[in-house]
């Protein structure tokens, strides 16, 4: 397989060399002018870039990663690599394969104590740069043994969420209440000692069994002690400050990272199952992250992101998301409609809501039911999907569904939180990752007083991951 990377990718390009792949770079991507061969594979990190190649027929993969190790993790994971024989063979610089040469040739062509201390060396076949077993190729077996390690069992990242809302707060709750959870679950906290040693101290007040959080930074889930609260220290900045109870900056660009920190340790094979509490995006804007939520950050991954919400009675997703009442007829479109259908098939019989009122009574208060919402039900059901509807919104709950399908955000969800939001929890199906978070937000008034809930949590841990069909 050839794989041409678009020019922002040259590190990934260099890697994909080391792994054994012919990897070239194109400095336009979308004017590159040769007739492909099969087999070709185009990786890019503009999601138009990617649709232009896919309408030219040629076989593209969009990477929204920045970090080097999590771009190889999502190639692996999705498949699309796999290990190679000719590992360690290629020329990272040059993209020409090596060859093993007589020791004596290569001797005016490294340092004497290289060429004292080896037996083995390669030379490559295009830029002649010689290679041999150096420290760092130890390291990087030790790198290649890691991306293609068989994913681990029940380890689960649990990112702290704001730093000055009530995440750090629950989980220090939640290990005084149920600390046997953590060791059954194989708990890891992505987020800072330093913010959970901060909260430890500012809730001492409240709850001498406090005492028992005692953390450890860990930089290898393999490191797991059951004995303490395990942490993947993401450290706060000097610049980032402490606000308990609202939104800053700070806490914006350090919930970032942490969620970056969540993707590449699900793609390092770390983490099976990243659980998020509580983020503001009013917090990730002020950072100058332009995002409507965790959802929109996770789904970055592609696919067909589906906001999924999990009650013991009830199961109810969302056809859109963060978007405002105004902008939600226009998104509402039968396309969407039956890629959302194709993730929630796995759950049973779907019953999918109307989006006017009274589901518009037979045209009289709209008519995207006829014209949008029928049409899609009925190609649904000719794929042998189980569909109910459209359904009156304001009485779907009285047709028997495993799962319900609401329009937009506040439609049908009031009505979830009303009856299950301490019993609730959210997945994003559909997408590479396995993504779940508990159902509230930072809860800004109860940082102060210690009031903070951890019944969405526990559901989650409990019973939550049992109900989600990944």
């Amino acid at each position: 397989m050839r794989i041409i990377l678009d020019i922002n990718l040259g590190k990934l390009a260099k890697w994909l060399r080391i792994l054994g792949y012919d990897a070239e770079i194109a400095e336009n991507i979308l004017l590159l002018n040769r007739d492909p061969e099969e087999g070709d594979l185009y990786i890019v990190k503009c999601r138009k870039s990617r649709d232009a190649l896919i309408e030219k027929g040629r076989n593209s993969v969009f990477i929204p990663f920045d970090s080097i190790e999590t771009q190889i993790m999502y190639l692996v994971s999705e498949g699309i690599i796999e290990r190679t024989q000719t590992e360690l063979q290629r020329c990272p610089v040059c993209n020409k394969m090596t060859e093993p040469v007589e020791k004596g040739t290569i001797k005016d062509k490294v340092a004497p104590f290289v060429y004292k201390n080896n037996t083995e060396f390669r030379i490559c076949n295009g830029c002649g740069r010689v290679y041999w077993n150096a420290t760092h190729t130890a390291a990087m077996r030790e790198k290649i043994g890691r991306y293609f390690k068989d994913r681990p069992l029940s380890n689960l990242g649990v990112t702290a969420g704001d730093m000055n809302g009530c995440g750090p707060q629950i989980l220090l709750k939640l290990y005084t209440e149920r600390k046997d959870i953590f060791r059954e679950k194989r708990i890891f906290i992505i987020g800072s000692i330093e913010v959970l040693e901060y909260y430890k101290r500012l809730y001492a007040k409240h709850s001498r069994k406090l005492e028992k959080c005692v953390f450890k930074a860990v930089k290898d889930t393999a490191a797991y002690d059951p004995s303490v609260i395990n942490v993947i220290d993401v450290k706060l900045r000097k610049s980032e400050k402490f606000s308990p109870g609202s939104p800053s900056a700070s806490a914006g660009s350090h919930t970032m990272r942490i969620l970056e920190q969540s993707v590449s340790r699900f793609y390092s094979r770390e983490i099976d199952i990243i659980i998020n509490l509580p983020n503001s995006k009013e917090s990730l804007n002020m950072a100058g992250h332009d995002l409507s939520g965790a959802t929109e950050f996770y789904s970055k991954a592609g696919g067909d992101p589906v906001m999924t919400f999990f009650s013991e009675d009830m199961v109810l997703a969302l056809l859109t998301r963060h978007l405002p009442v105004s902008g939600v007829p226009s998104a509402v479109k039968g396309e969407l409609i039956l890629r959302t259908l194709e993730v929630l098939k796995p759950y049973g019989t779907i019953g999918v809501l109307g989006l006017n009122p009274h589901a518009s009574e037979s045209g009289l208060l709209g008519d995207e039911e006829a014209k949008i919402i029928e049409p899609a039900l009925a190609e649904a059901r000719s794929r042998g999907i189980n569909v109910r509807g459209p359904l009156i919104p304001d009485a779907f709950f009285k047709t028997p569904c495993d799962v319900y399908l609401s329009m937009y955000h506040d439609q049908a969800l009031p009505l979830f939180k009303y009856l299950y939001l301490d019993r609730s929890c959210q997945a994003t199906l559909g997408i590479p990752v396995r993504r779940v978070s508990v159902s509230h937000g930072t809860a800004w008034d109860r940082v102060a007083d210690y009031s903070a809930e951890t019944s969405s949590l526990k559901f989650i841990l409990e019973k939550g991951l049992k109900k989600i069909r990944w």
